[in-house]
């Protein structure tokens, strides 16, 4: 069991030349282990698609989701969204808790906390999760809309609050 904490990795790939390379380079970087951002920048439009269709084939060869456990996110400018992929245009853009540089070593909650996320991205890896995309996806849905409902009940309950301690009682 590994408590490695996920840091988000950047491979620049600049040339053609380089696409023949890229899946030692993946495998290398820990593909589905870690979250990946691929700079595809230095690509024209033709390369880029014909790249994107290599990667996809190439993870669906290794059983690898492209979002689950952690992200493949694709750095350009030329396209703004895949089906597959998260596009972004800079590094920054990626999720914020992926860039964190850890330089001290986690402390034994951490530790914990870093156990339990592996056995549930085995898990998650166990379910084929290409497999259940769509209801994967649905259910992700329903929690965005209940977060939203919380997010808004939990802003009228301070309003109320707010209101009471002003006395402006109704």
């Amino acid at each position: 069991m590994t408590t490695k904490i996920p840091q988000l990795r950047e491979i620049v790939v600049k040339t053609n030349e380089d696409v023949g390379e890229f899946p030692k380079m993946l495998l290398k970087n820990g593909i589905g282990n870690a979250p990946l951002a691929i700079n595809l920048k230095k690509l024209d439009n033709n390369q880029l698609k014909k790249f994107l269709e290599h990667l996809e084939e190439f993870l669906k060869k290794l059983d690898v989701h492209p979002s689950w456990p952690y992200p493949v996110y694709i750095i350009t400018n030329i396209i703004k969204g895949h089906p597959s992929f998260e596009v972004i245009t800079d590094i920054k853009e990626a999720a914020i808790h992926y860039q964190i540089d850890y330089d001290q070593r986690p402390s034994s909650k951490d530790v914990q906390l870093l156990q339990k996320i592996y056995l549930m991205n085995r898990k998650i890896k166990n379910l084929f999760p290409r497999d259940k995309d769509m209801e994967i996806k649905k259910i992700f849905k329903h929690n965005k809309k209940l977060h939203d409902l919380t997010k808004e009940l939990d802003f009228y309950n301070t309003i109320i609050r707010k209101l009471n301690l002003s006395g402006h009682n109704p």
